[in-house]
């Protein structure tokens, strides 16, 4: 099993700022806590791990030159009504993406007091062309003050990469990542070999 993480934006792009939240700073910090929760599970391919400019096309061929089994790209929001909040994941409208993003989205829901703006199709470039189940996840609007204080927590960023990776582990048919911990080596073999019909 190989997931790729997109921490959105980087470098001189720095996405949606407001209330001292930067949107490329933000998403960094919690794909790198996903791809550490994750790591002892699945192979784990991040499309950057350090504020750098990654273009749309160069995080599609990360992940389609991996031959990746998911794709997951993490953002914050922004508008000009500075009251719009809540947490939405979009999908490129397969039966496996919204799939993934419905088990993302309700981890999510399950561990940070948000609205929920549902799973949603959109035609976004990193959707659309990648060649496997892929979602895109607004983790909350950094336009709002109280959502931006909410992203802002170290505590609720750390709940937001696990239920990321519960969500991914759950698309696998692990239920949480707290059970895979408690895995031997070898049962871990023998998920990885049953998953890619090696047993």
């Amino acid at each position: 099993m190989k997931v790729c993480i997109d921490p959105g934006h980087g470098g001189h792009d720095s996405g949606a700022v407001g209330n001292g939240v930067k949107e490329s700073a933000l998403v960094l910090s919690i794909g790198r806590r996903v791809r550490d929760l994750l790591k002892p599970h699945v192979e784990v391919i991040m499309t950057r791990e350090s504020d750098h400019f990654v273009s749309l096309s160069e995080r599609c061929n990360i992940a389609n030159d991996a031959a990746c089994d998911i794709f997951v790209s993490l953002h914050a929001n922004s508008a000009i009504n500075t009251d719009a909040h809540g947490v939405e994941t979009f999908t490129s409208g397969s039966d496996a993406s919204r799939k993934l993003a419905t088990l993302i989205l309700n981890r999510h829901l399950e561990a940070v007091e948000q609205k929920n703006r549902g799973v949603k199709r959109a035609n976004f470039h990193v959707l659309r062309n990648t060649r496997m189940p892929a979602v895109l996840q607004e983790l909350g609007f950094v336009s709002n003050t109280g959502e931006a204080a909410i992203l802002d927590s170290t505590a609720n960023q750390e709940k937001m990469a696990r239920a990321v990776t519960d969500g991914v582990l759950n698309f696998f048919q692990i239920s949480s990542a707290d059970e895979v911990e408690a895995l031997t080596l070898e049962q871990r073999l023998v998920r990885i070999e049953k998953h890619l019909g090696l047993s």
